[in-house]
């Protein structure tokens, strides 16, 4: 899920077709655009393990996309330490 995230965030390569968006990760931007959560009822009302997968999907997306977008990493990697411990995890997988 997380390699997903990633590719996601990298966005589409010239000449290969759109990355596949994870579900969780499109549940959590339908959340944040609706101002809902995916399921009726209130916070409690939602799977645990949905949400756990909507936030990490979340953290890694934002993560990595401002890692791969910053023009001076280390600039980045300064201004964004919680950020930079994602990103270097997901470098990990690579």
């Amino acid at each position: 899920m997380i390699r997903a995230v990633k590719k996601y965030a990298e966005g589409q390569k010239k000449g290969e077709p759109p990355p596949a968006l994870p579900l969780p990760l499109r549940y959590a931007f339908q959340a944040e655009a609706y101002g809902t959560l995916p399921n009726g009822g209130g916070l409690r009302d939602q799977p645990v393990a949905l949400m756990a997968q909507m936030s990490a999907c979340l953290n890694v997306y934002r993560a990595w996309r401002g890692f791969k977008q910053a023009p001076d990493k280390v600039d980045w990697k300064c201004a964004h330490p919680e950020q930079w411990r994602i990103a270097q995890e997901v470098l990990k997988l690579v």
